[in-house]
Order: C-alpha cells, then sequence, then structure tokens
C-alpha cells in the first residue's frame, strides 16, 4: 500500500512544474541535469555516488567524463522528464523515464531525447545516483503518448 501511495505521489510531483523535492528518489536525476544546464559540476558530483557509472550510449563514463561536457557557453539548456516507473526497496530505487532537453543558443534550439534508467541510493539519508543507462532516441521516435514535464532545482 505504501509503495502505490508512494508512486502516486511521485507521479502527482512530477506532474507539476516545481522545484524538486530532495527527499523523493528521482531528485538526483533532476539535479545532476539541472546542475548540468547550469555548468555547475560541484552540483552534478554532489548528485552521485563515489562508484558512480554512466552507460551512454554504448560507451561506459565516470562523473568527470560527465561532468566535462558542463563548459560554460551561451546555450540554455531545459530538462523535461516523463516517468515510465519506479520501484523502491528500503535505501535503493529503480527508475525509468523519458529525457528531453531543449538547448537554445542565439535563436537557435535544437531538441534532443533519450530512454533512460536509473539506480538510486540512499546514502546517509540522501538519494543519490549509482547507475545511469542512456540510450539516444530520435525526437520522432518518442510515442506521442510520453508527456514530458519540465522540472529544475536551484544548483
Amino acid at each position: 500500500m505504501r509503495l502505490i501511495i508512494f508512486i502516486g505521489m511521485l507521479a502527482l510531483t512530477l506532474s507539476q512544474n516545481i522545484r524538486a523535492d530532495d527527499n523523493e528518489p528521482f531528485f538526483p536525476v533532476i539535479k545532476i541535469f539541472s546542475a548540468l544546464s547550469d555548468f555547475n559540476t560541484v552540483g552534478m558530483k554532489e548528485s552521485v555516488t563515489n562508484e558512480f557509472l554512466l552507460l551512454e550510449h554504448g560507451e561506459i563514463w565516470d562523473i568527470n567524463v560527465l561532468a566535462s561536457y558542463a563548459t560554460p557557453s551561451n546555450a540554455q539548456r531545459k530538462n523535461y522528464f516523463s516517468l515510465i516507473s519506479s520501484k523502491v526497496r528500503r535505501n535503493i530505487a529503480f527508475i525509468n523515464y523519458w529525457n528531453k532537453a531543449k538547448i537554445k543558443n542565439g535563436k537557435s534550439e535544437t531538441v534532443k531525447a533519450w530512454l533512460e534508467s536509473v539506480v538510486v541510493f540512499k546514502v546517509d539519508g540522501i538519494w543519490k545516483l549509482q547507475q545511469m543507462h542512456s540510450t539516444r532516441v530520435e525526437l520522432k521516435n518518442v510515442p506521442t503518448s510520453v508527456k514530458f514535464i519540465e522540472r529544475y532545482t536551484k544548483t
């Protein structure tokens, strides 16, 4: 019953364009992408465990490789998510979701999408990313039923 209530609350939270609650397992996902958008490598590293791995479209990255993409520029990135499923077992969560980014640089705008999953651990009472798997998806191949919600937290 608690899991059903939790999933309902998480879905409700994800359906609103508000700052995230750092007690929810999805928070480190929002935090790492917000930090990436803010070029905040410290915030990115705070979002993950020491053993973090990202499986990025056939490549294996650690947080330092991912953080190397957070280079200041004039581009502005907005992050959108659509939760597919979430399972929480005590101090571990398994979450599957769609991710979309709108990247605006001057007058040009690029939109990219990914299908992603994460394993999140609660470390000293804080949810942190342990593993992320990310597959780029052409925007035209994202199902029309997917409803993206903008999510941001100040990093």
